[in-house]
């Protein structure tokens, strides 16, 4: 089973072929994301979005 640890709101902006996900900086610098930094992204058996960073 799943734990959340913290349901916080995110920005959602789209352009015509682009969706932005704007999250809070505390959050992404927590899990190590930094600007300019490519993100892939699973969607689990709950359907939940999961991002994580590009293996490269």
């Amino acid at each position: 089973m799943v734990k959340i640890q913290q349901t916080k709101m995110v920005k959602i902006q789209q352009t015509k072929n682009q969706l932005f996900i704007t999250l809070p900086s505390a959050i992404a610098q927590a899990k190590g994301f930094k600007k300019g930094m490519e993100l892939e992204y699973v969607i689990d058996n709950l359907g939940n979005l999961l991002l994580r960073p590009k293996k490269g």
